[in-house]
């Protein structure tokens, strides 16, 4: 018999609530009743713990959740666990947002980086502290590498210090934050903005030497080995790009969009959020958030979404010290807590996009809460990083070029043909540049690879193709150079084909040049072909 608890018959949780979670977001709390609330490990960190569970409302309507993220879990009792529920629960079924604090007495505690102060401090360039008022997508970095193993020994505080000590307080991506941490390398910012400035944001890092690598970064101190740029980052043998997904939410459609959150934090990986917020149909700001959690409806739609964010509490923010141990202690005074907000959706411009229910943004001269997620960046479990360990690879994005193969949708879409038996059809694909290293003209650099083309699970055939990477459509030296490329094969017999297409290497005069990253030169489903 499963134990049956509701909120106003627990008069012990009740209690136990008060320093755990409550209504620290205001708004109704309804009655219902935890049918399961389990603890389950972390498959890639031990420490960390989810929290699974179900519940139903006062009409019977049955939901279950998952909130992850919660260190030492394990030792929570399970009138801890419960309680844990009916903050979440009775708040949703209220239909109004909720605050889940996390210490010593409710038998967890949560994983949240924090800004240590909110201060815009980009005049600083060296020493301690610095600025991190625009930092949030660090911090959510921060999150999404502890709670998939990918720390290197660090908490989320202290991740966020050394993006604070590297980075110049700017936005960014999620997504960049992984590449960087793991290769050294960002590519989310463009200092054209700030050439010839004088003090802090003075392009002190692109020097002749070091262009290269960071002339499109906002990076303060770029790694050096006898002059040359090196590579940072803490997993160089791992291409952050090949373990971390970055989706455009315009894309897609809001259920599959749920559905990628929900299978992303079933299996283990950690989500980030970049919102935006509307005035109508002007966009007035952007933040960026960890989905920690969620709450899922009996048919599996998407509910509600439990959020890490370096900004809640930040009226609790601390004053910058004289040292970054300082700057970071004061990070860590911080309490780590999570909210919860309904989903819901927005429609612009004729596209339906999901939204967090009365998130409020943390500037208070930004007064509108319609936050509306723009991007997705999925991070793979450490235990599940699969091919992302290359051995071919030179595993230096600073200085070798990392060549991969898109869709040439570039948006996640699908790239139908038709053609007649007989004929030929024209893949378009799409090459990019993800290192900040490109070819020289003097290499003459010629790309070889082949188009598979399969039947069902049959493979047909393999058909070799070759390009040139010419400087009037491959521009060197730069990050995130792509062009369009047409390949081409013949189709005999009528039926439904796909066609993969890989990159085997970059040759010059005979002999293969190096990659940064060759797990990456390989794309299913570059196109769907119909023969008639």
């Amino acid at each position: 018999m499963k134990k049956i608890f509701t909120i106003f018959l627990s008069i012990v949780m009740t209690i136990m609530l008060a320093g755990c979670g409550g209504d620290a977001n205001g708004g109704a709390t309804a009655e219902i009743t935890v049918n399961k609330a389990t603890n389950v490990a972390s498959e890639a960190v031990p420490e960390l713990g989810n929290l699974e569970f179900e519940f139903s409302d006062a009409d019977g309507n049955e939901y279950s959740g998952v909130i992850a993220g919660m260190r030492n879990s394990n030792k929570m009792t399970a009138e801890q666990m419960n309680a844990v529920v009916e903050t979440i629960g009775s708040h949703f079924a209220g239909g109004s947002s909720a605050r889940l604090d996390s210490g010593a007495d409710c038998g967890y505690d949560l994983v949240d980086a924090e800004k240590y102060s909110g201060k815009d401090n980009s005049a600083v360039t060296s020493g301690a502290p610095y600025g991190d008022a625009n930092l949030c997508w660090a911090a959510s970095t921060a999150n999404m590498l502890v709670m998939t193993g990918w720390n290197d020994g660090m908490n989320e505080d202290g991740i966020m210090s050394y993006f604070t000590e590297n980075f110049f307080d700017e936005g960014s991506y999620q997504h960049s934050g992984i590449k960087f941490f793991f290769n050294g390398v960002n590519d989310g910012q463009s200092a054209a903005k700030n050439a010839g400035k004088t003090g802090a944001k003075d392009a002190t890092f692109v020097e002749n030497d070091s262009a290269e690598l960071m002339s499109s970064t906002q990076v303060r101190n770029p790694g050096k080995k006898n002059g040359k740029n090196v590579n940072v980052g803490h997993y160089t043998k791992y291409a952050g790009e090949a373990i971390a997904d970055k989706i455009n939410t315009s894309s897609y459609a809001v259920e599959d969009l749920e559905k990628i959150i929900i299978d992303a934090i079933d299996n283990g990986n950690a989500v980030g959020l970049a919102i935006v917020f509307y005035n109508g149909d002007s966009r007035v700001g952007v933040h960026a958030l960890t989905a920690s959690g969620y709450i899922k409806t009996a048919e599996g739609k998407l509910a509600a979404l439990v959020i890490a964010d370096s900004d809640n509490d930040i009226e609790l923010k601390k004053e910058y010290g004289n040292s970054a141990e300082e700057t970071e202690s004061a990070r860590a005074e911080r309490p780590n807590s999570y909210d919860m907000f309904l989903t819901g959706s927005f429609t612009h411009n004729e596209t339906e996009f999901m939204t967090l229910q009365d998130y409020k943004f943390s500037n208070p001269k930004m007064k509108y809460d319609n936050a509306v997620i723009q991007q997705i960046a999925v991070l793979r479990s450490c235990k599940k990083a699969g091919s992302a360990l290359e051995s071919s690879g030179t595993k230096d994005g600073a200085n070798t070029p990392d060549l991969i193969l898109q869709n040439a949708a570039n948006a996640g879409e699908d790239i139908n043909i038709s053609v007649k038996a007989g004929k030929k059809a024209s893949i378009p694909v799409i090459v990019t540049n993800r290192s900040y290293k490109g070819y020289s003209a003097k290499d003459k650099p010629v790309v070889k690879g082949r188009l598979i083309v399969k039947k069902g699970d049959q493979k047909v055939k393999e058909e070799p193709f070759e390009f040139s990477l010419a400087t009037d459509s491959y521009t060197t030296g730069e990050a995130n150079c792509d062009f369009s490329i047409t390949l081409t094969t013949k189709f005999s017999d009528a039926g439904k084909y796909t066609v993969d297409a890989e990159i085997l290497g970059v040759y010059s005069g005979g002999s293969k040049l190096g990659e940064a990253y060759t797990a990456n030169n390989y794309i299913k489903n570059a196109a769907f072909v119909t023969v008639n």
